[in-house]
């Protein structure tokens, strides 16, 4: 069925969207487009998004000192392609100590990297990041200064987390 211009009734035959041509020809009835637009947009299935949490100083720091801000975006890069939206929390000094120091600052401004306040646990922070968003946490850490704490609320953190590799600069699960 050819979808119909509810003004004027002209089919979209020749492949012309709908949309374009209810607003190059009838310009003037916007705000009726914009309801209709809400409404089919309210009404379509919302995919449910699929959070994982990556523990940034940890990738970053996973070639040795100094870490790098180049790890954080390959790692970002690798988790979007697999249709995870990544939440990556890095530590306040980590900026100060990265060797490429104008990307990670980048990445943060651009909301990519979460920054944890400065003098603040940022292990805690991804640890309480993940249980909120129910996902799983991607580092190599074991989190052993803070399994007596989780353990006391009956989470077992460590069956959230996954471990990463690096190869060639590359992230890898």
């Amino acid at each position: 069925m050819m979808p119909k211009c509810p003004f004027c009734g002209s089919s979209q035959s020749n492949g012309e969207k709908l949309s374009i041509h209810l607003y190059s020809k009838h310009r003037d009835q916007e705000h009726i487009f914009e309801r209709t637009a809400t409404v089919r947009h309210t009404s379509r299935k919302r995919s449910k998004i699929k959070y994982v949490v990556l523990d940034g100083n940890n990738i970053a720091y996973a070639n040795g000192n100094p870490p790098q801000a180049r790890l954080i975006k390959s790692a970002r890069n690798y988790i979007k392609k697999r249709g995870y939206e990544p939440i990556i929390i890095i530590s306040a000094a980590l900026r100060h100590k990265v060797e490429d120091q104008l990307e990670l600052i980048r990445m943060i401004n651009i909301s990519w990297v979460i920054e944890a306040e400065p003098h603040s646990d940022d292990d805690r922070l991804v640890i309480d990041t993940a249980l909120n968003k129910h996902c799983k946490i991607i580092t190599n850490d074991r989190f052993l200064d803070h399994l007596e704490y989780y353990n006391e609320s009956s989470v077992d953190i460590r069956t959230m987390l996954v471990k990463f590799k690096i190869i060639d600069n590359k992230f890898s699960l």
